[in-house]
């Protein structure tokens, strides 16, 4: 995402901004010192604020030596420019300050925007300054501390300047340690009304008393730009400067929050390598709810949103919760709290139509939904209605039109909403989590998964055509005993003196059929080019009186030519009436067919003489055979096809193989993605245990051979009972067991069981079980014989967490509701990219648990995917450093309205948040450091 590019900061709450807050201008009398000081000095306040303009800096703080004599030509210059809508102007926050020197020491006061250069002079008759205005030698006799107070007094914050440099407070101190003692330079950090220290270095070494006493000042960078042009290391307008996260625009209230927030609020621009606004380019960049029974009557209610952490806040009945259904409504999720049959039940009322105002339906009919999504930097509208008329899926173009486009909804943008029900019901049943693994896009689960599917699906194939060519060789013994009686029969023939005859009349019989195929195949040739040869002559051309002249003297040329051809086919026609004749006359000389005929004659007089004896008929010879070739055919295809079979049972054996192969892998997989996402988790951790779903084994193994549950209990057996079939199938220490041991243990006990089945299935009666079962398994089809060759429990998956790192971890088996629900909300957090809603997660959470598993995993993930979070608890707002509030209310109409919508950094967010939140107040004063009633700072 480019800085040019429509969507950059192009979003709700909070953002980052850079800040140069130590800047001069030619009212330094230092400004420009050098070869090119003429030059430099010669530059306009316009000049010299479209230089930070054209840096890309959104904030300075105009902060020359001992003067405020161009704040005001600076405020001014900027207004010109704007009102002119001059193309290189850009929006930009100018806060008028001072660089003064108290002590030998170089400090800034900075004010809110609308403060112009009267500020500076009001400044310097607090601290009696009459020193000359603009030298940076020039100083005031006050201390520190008084110029600090001095500045608070006046509603501005003070900065140590350049700590690190020549006149900086710590390298004063550490140059002149005879004069400053240590107890001086603390009481110096003590002052409450210092916000930050400038440095210049990181590496700069701070003196060990700001350790010893615990100071932990917010750094920033500043260019401290005395010159307006140069190399960066000149440290010119752009070089050096410091992120600031505030509000929506740059403000003074943003900055004095931030710097108290310190590293949450403040990035160095030498300390990261990219744009902190580089968020997740997959993001809900609104949501609009039209006509909804109490939410955007008559006028629309249109939330925008954060990239980042979103909270709604409000009371009870203030339509929190309806904003996540009906999100859950136009990103097509409501089916995937189906199986949760409390929770589905209760989420329809979120899709039913509202006929009267009682009853429970939270839509009418003409509700309309918006959902405007951000993927990989292109714009989507979603929508919803009840009819289902409007087009699902909208691309935004960069000129604001729309198109329709296709795709699924779940698929083409992924989300996760989760209410605390639904975490607390997957908590009852971790089983569940493994879903949600395998269908990590980036887990390359959903790749192994697939090909276990061909290879099952080519194995059951492969197996049913065994079975088809089984049953067609099984029969050859018997062909082999036909083709013995027939052949003996035929020896009988041949050896009473008649098969010579016999032969020689079957013979020419074919000798005849063939030629009377033959004959027929051509005979009828004249007649098909009669036609021909009338078809290829062209339609009579109906000349007319204005047809070119030369035009129909080509045509006639053109069917002359055609008539040629015609006349020539037809002469060849008439040839084959000649051919036919010749043949006639050949076929009656032949003395092949005069032995046919002495042959046919013989024939019929042996048929004569031995029907006079009462002999068989000889022309059974003839029938037996055609069966005897009939029979040594049947015979080669019996040959191929058990090649064949064999070919196909190595070919399923390699399918098993390779299907039992990938099964392996997707549970090393699992492994794997598992340790991935929560390997350096420390409070919450994924054990995923080979076919170690003991729970559920028996019920899935029942489903795959059609066995109902509670039959032949004996027979099958339990797990838990180490009985029947399961006997053994898993080691008694199973939970101390090594994964491959695990492994190792199960596969050799399935391999056992699914043994005993086929044995059974293929009528070896074994005393190990009952006659009854015994005989169900004998019933069962052969094709789920097969499925069982496939059938592997499933994975075992065990969630554990701790509450601290000095605890060890236990199993979320054995934890209480809320630790259950906090230990699954920081898998989620944990894994995804995808935008993560979830609606009052902190329902039976302690602080304790929400801090340690939910804040620390919210701050940590929130900049890599778009988190909105439902909540009563302001210390998921606040120590979750929520980018953007909303706090909701109902309108005397009784209607859903927000109360406020932006960051932290405003002040009515945080009232809202003090009003609204039991704990509010104590939450931000415990991140701020203290709380200021109704002031700026918190």
């Amino acid at each position: 995402m480019m800085e040019d590019s429509v969507n950059y900061r192009n979003w709700a709450g909070a953002k980052w901004w850079r800040c140069d807050l130590h800047t001069h201008t030619p009212a330094s009398l230092d400004y420009g010192n050098g070869p090119d000081k003429e030059r430099f000095n010669a530059i306009t306040p316009r000049e010299w604020l479209l230089l930070y303009m054209q840096a890309d800096i959104d904030c300075i703080a105009i902060t020359d030596h001992n003067s405020g004599e161009w704040i005001s030509q600076i405020q001014d210059a900027y207004q010109s420019l704007k009102n002119e809508n001059n193309p290189e102007f850009r929006e930009i926050c100018i806060l008028p300050g001072v660089e003064i020197s108290a002590d030998g020491i170089h400090l800034l006061g900075i004010f809110s925007p609308e403060k112009r250069s009267e500020i500076i002079y009001q400044l310097f008759g607090k601290i009696n300054y009459d020193d000359q205005i603009g030298d940076h030698n020039g100083r005031t006799l006050k201390s520190v501390d008084d110029v600090c107070n001095a500045i608070a007094d006046l509603g501005g914050i003070a900065i140590l300047a350049h700590v690190d440099t020549p006149k900086g407070i710590f390298h004063h101190y550490i140059e002149h340690n005879q004069v400053i003692d240590g107890i001086s330079l603390v009481k110096k950090l003590s002052n409450q009304n210092i916000r930050a220290i400038e440095v210049r270095d990181l590496q700069s070494t701070k003196p060990p008393l700001y350790y010893d006493n615990k100071f932990s000042f917010s750094e920033i960078l500043c260019s401290d730009s005395h010159i307006p042009y140069g190399n960066p290391e000149d440290r010119i307008p752009g070089s050096f400067y410091t992120w600031i996260k505030m509000g929506n625009t740059p403000s003074f209230e943003g900055l004095c929050l931030a710097l108290l927030d310190g590293n949450e609020s403040i990035k160095r621009s030498d300390s990261v390598q990219t744009d902190p606004n580089y968020y997740t380019q997959n993001y809900i960049h609104s949501i609009t709810i039209k006509d909804a029974k109490y939410i955007g009557r008559g006028s629309s209610l249109t939330l925008s949103l954060n990239p980042c952490l979103n909270t709604i806040i409000g009371g009870r009945g203030t339509g929190k919760s309806s904003i996540i259904e009906f999100l859950r409504l136009a990103l097509r999720r409501e089916d995937e709290i189906k199986q949760l049959e409390e929770i589905y039940e209760t989420q329809k009322k979120y899709s039913a139509v509202s006929k009267t105002r009682d009853d429970d339906g939270l839509i009418t009919q003409n509700s309309h939904f918006y959902v405007q999504f951000y993927k990989d930097q292109y714009s989507y509208c979603i929508q919803w209605n009840p009819d289902g008329t409007v087009p699902s899926i909208q691309e935004i173009t960069g000129d604001g039109t729309r198109r329709t486009s296709d795709g699924i909804i779940p698929e083409r943008f992924p989300v996760r909403i989760c209410s605390q029900k639904q975490i607390f019901e997957m908590a009852k049943n971790p089983q569940s989590i493994l879903e949600i693994i395998d269908n990590a896009p980036d887990s390359g689960i959903i790749e192994i998964r697939e090909k276990i599917e061909q290879e099952k699906s080519r194995y059951l194939s492969l197996q049913s055509s065994l079975r088809e060519i089984y049953n067609q060789i099984k029969d050859e013994s018997k062909v082999k005993g036909e083709l013995d009686d027939i052949t003996k029969r035929i020896e009988i023939f041949e050896t009473s003196g008649y098969a010579d005859i016999l032969k020689k009349y079957q013979q020419g019989q074919r000798i005849r059929r063939e030629l009377s195929n033959w004959e027929e195949s051509w005979q009828n040739n004249k007649d098909i080019l009669l036609k021909v040869a009338d078809r290829i002559l062209p339609s009579d051309f109906n000349e007319l009186e204005d047809n070119p002249p030369d035009f129909v003297k080509d045509i006639i040329a053109v069917t002359k030519r055609l008539e040629t051809i015609s006349d020539i086919i037809k002469t060849n026609a008439s040839e084959i009436d000649s051919i036919w004749e010749d043949w006639t006359l050949c076929k009656e000389k032949s003395a092949s067919i005069a032995e046919i005929a002495e042959d046919e004659k013989k024939y019929h007089q042996l048929i004569s003489n031995m029907a006079d004896s009462g002999v068989i008929n000889p022309s059974d010879y003839g029938s037996l055979i055609q069966k005897k070739y009939y029979l040594e055919q049947s015979l080669l295809d019996i040959s191929t096809r058990k090649k064949t079979y064999s070919n196909v049972e190595k070919e399923a054996k390699s399918c098993l193989n390779n299907y039992y192969t990938l099964r392996k892998k997707l549970t090393q997989q699992r492994i794997i993605f598992a340790n991935e996402i929560l390997g350096n988790n420390p409070v919450v951790r994924i054990i995923i245990s080979p076919y170690n779903d003991r729970k559920n084994a028996e019920a899935n193994f029942r489903e795959v051979l059609g066995i109902e549950p509670e039959k032949f209990e004996k027979d099958i057996g339990s797990i838990e009972d180490n009985t029947g079939l399961f006997k053994d199938l898993y080691p008694h220490n199973h939970r101390n067991c090594d994964s491959d041991d695990l492994e190792n243990h199960v596969l050799q006990g399935l391999e056992r069981i699914k043994n005993d089945i086929r044995l059974i299935y293929n009528g070896n009666d074994t005393k190990s079980f009952g006659l009854s079962f015994q005989k169900r398994l004998q019933k069962v089809s052969p094709e789920l014989i097969d499925r069982l060759d496939c059938w592997f429990p499933e994975d075992g998956i065990e969630i554990e967490y701790r509450t601290s790192t000095r605890e060890s971890f236990r199993s979320i088996k054995k934890g209480s509701p809320g630790q259950m629900t906090a230990a699954l909300l920081a898998f989620f957090l944990s894994y995804g990219n995808e935008p993560l809603i979830l609606d009052q997660p902190e329902d039976d959470l302690d602080n304790q648990l929400i801090y340690t598993l939910i804040v620390s995993q919210i701050k940590e993930k929130k900049t890599n995917r778009q988190i909105i979070i439902v909540t009563h608890n302001p210390n998921i707002v606040v120590n979750g450093d929520a980018e953007l509030v909303i706090a909701l209310k109902i309108n005397t109409s009784g209607l859903t309205i927000p109360s406020c919508k932006d960051s932290l950094q405003n002040q009515k967010v945080r009232d809202d948040i003090c009003t609204i939140m039991e704990g509010g107040n104590e939450a931000l004063e415990k991140r701020y450091k203290r709380l200021t009633a109704g002031g700026h700072d918190v």
